[in-house]
Formats: structure tokens, C-alpha cells, sequence
């Protein structure tokens, strides 16, 4: 009587736990295996995702907050500028076309990003030289 006692007492112990965990574990090491493949494709797709590696921003809309508040880098190719008259002073202005991490770039006018470039004051004799050439 006192070895079915034993052996229940075995059982409820942490090396006993221990025990059935193991035995647990290399019977279904294929099962656990896949799962934990499987969880990690599926972070790895959520990750992509929320970095937005294969979009290219057609506008400035497209571009998600969060890339602003943490001051993201993102890449471009400068398609052409202009200077602009605002109120006194005179701004110079950009059109970008983003590039993306990964995926197919494209270049057109579709994909245009315009961009006045805050801060930076120019001559007024500049704008006329500017439209000289």
C-alpha cells in the first residue's frame, strides 16, 4: 500500500512534474516544433507589415504617423523643384518620389511627393535668376 502512495506522492513532486513534462515534450517534439515555426512566421509577417517595407508612399497622407513622431528616414529621388511665393518670403519647393525598402519602385508623376522646404528663406534677385535659367 505504501509503494501506490509512493508513486502518487511521486507524481505531484516537481521531479515527478518534471518527469511528465519531458516525456510530454519528446512525444510531441514535431507538434511543438511546427507550432513554434509557425508563431514565428507569423511575427515576422506582423513586423513587415507594421514597417510598411514593401509600399512606396504615392502622397504625404500615405505616410503613417508614427513614421513621423519617431522621425523616421525615408528615401527619395528628388524629380524636380520650383520656388514658391509665400506671403514675403520665397520658399523653395520639391516633388520626391519615396523608394521603398523592398518591392518594386516606381517612377512617375503618380508617385510625386511634393515638399516646400520649411525654413530655408531665399533672395528675391534668386527667383528671378531661377527663372532665367
Amino acid at each position: 500500500m505504501t509503494e501506490g502512495g509512493d508513486r502518487k506522492c511521486e507524481n505531484w513532486s516537481i521531479g515527478g512534474q518534471f518527469d511528465r513534462f519531458s516525456r510530454f515534450v519528446d512525444d510531441n517534439k514535431r507538434v511543438i516544433v511546427y507550432a513554434l515555426y509557425g508563431v514565428s512566421a507569423v511575427g515576422g509577417l506582423l513586423v513587415l507589415r507594421s514597417l510598411r517595407v514593401f509600399k512606396q508612399f504615392k502622397s504625404v497622407k500615405d505616410i503613417p504617423e508614427e513614421f513621423i513622431e519617431n522621425k523616421h528616414h525615408l528615401f527619395g529621388y528628388v524629380e524636380r523643384s520650383d520656388i514658391l511665393a509665400k506671403s514675403d518670403n520665397i520658399v523653395p519647393k520639391i516633388w520626391l518620389t519615396h523608394i521603398p525598402i523592398y518591392g518594386k519602385f516606381r517612377r512617375n508623376e503618380n508617385y510625386e511627393i511634393p515638399v516646400e522646404i520649411s525654413g530655408v528663406k531665399l533672395h528675391p534677385d534668386f527667383s528671378l535668376l531661377a527663372k532665367q535659367v
